[in-house]
């Protein structure tokens, strides 16, 4: 946006936060123009009825007089209005547009002392050739902490993330001293890494439908109550199968996410949705800077409990005492929508309602990926060195999870049976591309699934590569998850400002290709704070693909958000085990090189076939705007 005349004040709106001008319609009886004029009417009284009016260029100035254009009705479908460079004064008028269209085209308007009640009013752009820029924003970002309406609860929700994250990775900062006091294997230890990822897979999935069924309140604050479980059980473990066992249980609070994306999604409109997303993912995602670097200098703060050594139990507890206090707190104070709008669920629940049978294939397709997973921890806990499971275990899990894809793939039929035996369709408004879904899914393996395996990885990687003390490689380690703070924000942010989501989406999953492939060549020659600027630089790119990917999730079908969001998120976790396990089976370079090529591949592929989601900058939902022209009220008093 330019600069703003001295003295320039926005307009207020209650929810909307946009002054847009308008294309100007058809009068019937007379026309007025003023090209390249200058018109001065102080003190006078206009009156338009039924007129059309061609300002383009002008300078028109009101300062002091009546403008009526009563009873006036525009139709604005199809129709171009342009005032570039205009400047439109009406200092100490009063505005009245009820029920008025209007459209901002890249034009200055003064409004110094006025008021203007836009009660009503709704924007009809349907078939029109605008140009949809924003002119006023009362921000998102000067508003952010104002902590009231819609924002207290975008804070109270990231929160609640927050503090799963920092649950959910309380264990990577002390992965290597819990193996010395424990006597863990290398091995052993990667793979708690992998169990810590694995339940989160299935967890998602679940969690989405009882998240589309009850709502993000009852979901959130339930999930941060169970969380205090699997931290007391980590915290009071003695040996390896105990810590698998709570970590596994630790996955399913990692399945907290996709509960505030339908949270945020209620309570913001499509134009800001990159942004609102932005901020409750990355602002929460900093939980796992809050791990790796606070709770090392909590458990060493707290040393003189353990007998001067690192008091790692009693950090990793208070976590989920924290956690399950909040969510008594959130479940007080918070509602899934604003007041008056319905909390709309799926027509059918147990899976995925698609619009194609092509779809519905590709959503069996999918869904055979996150079994596969589980399919390889199974594999990975019954290796040599591990232990875990023995042969007759691992088949036998195989075998559930056959079972459950069976499942699975039922209740995808039972929901979508009308569809596939050609007794229902859908109409155009209703369709949604399944393949489209499965893109984002491989977006987030690239970015979230990469953040994960380094999240997990990274201290033990700084402490042996470089010889640092684990509480200093620690610290080290959370600059990578501390640029969530801004960086998983700023993808959505971009992507809300870019105009063009999939280019967005295309160019920084490249950055997180380019990035991970300078990573790969770190090594104990490197200089330190070299070595922190690629991390830095890889995690940047990492967490804005994050932002990027959820600013068009909750874009795809608004009332299957939680399952939609289940999927994709679900495939972040499925990344981060594939990753891990190839990291258990190799080392860092691989890793890094790997995740490197998948996103180079990824991004070739958003470039060719992924698609910019419809109605991606509205200014509200494409179901609520009208259909008719509208009639327009001016007055002054």
């Amino acid at each position: 946006m330019g600069s703003q005349p001295g003295g320039w004040k926005p307009v207020s709106l209650e929810q909307g936060l946009y002054l847009n001008l308008v294309p100007f319609g058809i009068g019937q009886n007379s026309y007025f123009s003023f090209k390249g004029s200058t018109s001065n009417l102080k003190g006078s009284t206009s009156n338009l009825k039924g007129s059309t009016s061609n300002l383009k260029g002008s300078t028109f100035s009101l300062k002091g007089s009546t403008f009526s254009l009563k009873g006036s009705t525009f139709s604005l479908k199809g129709s171009t209005f342009s005032l570039k460079g205009s400047t439109s004064d009406l200092k100490g008028s009063t505005s009245d547009l009820k029920s008025s269209t209007s459209d901002l085209k890249g034009s200055t308007s003064n409004l110094k002392g006025s008021t203007s009640d836009l009660k009503g009013s709704t924007s009809d752009l349907k078939g029109s050739s605008h140009c949809f820029i924003q002119l006023v924003k009362i921000g998102m970002l000067k508003k952010l902490f104002s902590f009231s309406d819609r924002y207290r609860i975008l804070h109270q929700t990231w929160l609640a993330f927050f503090l799963t994250f920092v649950c959910w990775f309380n264990f990577a900062p002390f992965a290597t001293t819990i193996g010395r006091e424990l006597h863990l294997a290398p091995e052993q230890i990667k793979t708690l890494a992998i169990c810590n990822l694995a339940l989160t897979i299935p967890a998602r999935l679940i969690i989405g439908m009882l998240l589309d069924r009850f709502g993000p309140r009852i979901t959130y604050s339930m999930l941060l109550m169970f969380a205090v479980v699997p931290c007391l059980a980590t915290a009071l473990a003695q040996d390896f199968n105990q810590l698998v066992i709570s970590r596994l249980l630790m996955g399913i609070v990692g399945s907290g996410f996709v509960v505030g994306i339908r949270m945020v999604a209620e309570w913001f409109e499509p134009k800001e949705m990159g942004i609102a997303q932005g901020i409750y993912g990355g602002w929460g995602n900093f939980g796992a800077f809050g791990a790796e670097f606070a709770l090392p200098m909590l458990a060493v703060s707290t040393s003189f409990f353990a007998g001067g050594a690192s008091n790692w139990r009693f950090a990793i507890a208070l976590t989920g005492i924290i956690a399950a206090i909040y969510g008594v707190i959130y479940y007080n104070s918070v509602q899934d929508t604003p007041t008056g709008k319905v909390y709309k669920k799926p027509k059918k629940n147990g899976s995925l309602e698609v619009t194609s049978i092509k779809s519905f294939w590709a959503m069996i397709i999918s869904n055979f990926g996150l079994i596969f997973a589980l399919g390889l921890l199974a594999w990975r806990l019954e290796q040599k060195n591990i232990r875990f499971l023995t042969l007759s275990q691992m088949y036998l899990t195989w075998l559930l999870l056959a079972g459950l894809f069976a499942y699975q793939s039922y209740k995808a039929w039972e929901v979508n049976r009308e569809l596939l035996i050609g007794k229902k369709t859908y109409a155009p408004s209703e369709r949604f591309q399944f393949g489209q879904v499965a893109l984002l899914e491989f977006t987030y393996i690239t970015s979230f699934g990469s953040e994960l395996a380094v999240v997990s990885m990274l201290p033990a990687f700084f402490e042996k590569t470089f010889a640092l003390e684990h509480v200093v490689a620690g610290m080290i380690a959370a600059t990578y998850p501390f640029l969530n703070l801004v960086s998983r924000p700023s993808g959505g942010l971009i992507s809300d400002k870019f105009s063009s989501r999939k280019w967005t989406m295309t160019i920084i999953t490249a950055g997180i290709g380019v990035s991970y492939l300078m990573a790969h060549f770190i090594n104990s020659n490197w200089p330190i704070p070299l070595a922190i600027a690629v991390t830095m630089f890889a995690a940047y790119f990492a967490q804005a693909g994050c932002g990027a990917t959820y600013s068009i999730v909750p874009l795809i079908k608004k009332e299957a958000t939680g399952q939609i969001a289940g999927n994709v998120g679900a495939y972040g976790n499925f990344g981060g085990v594939v990753y891990l396990t190839i990291f258990s089976l190799t080392d860092a370079p691989t890793l890094f090189s790997t995740m490197g090529l998948a996103a180079l591949i990824c991004a070739f592929m958003c470039a060719f076939f992924l698609k910019e989601p419809k109605g991606s900058f509205a200014a509200t939902s494409e179901s609520e705007l009208p259909e008719t022209a509208t009639t327009i009220f001016l007055t002054e008093e």
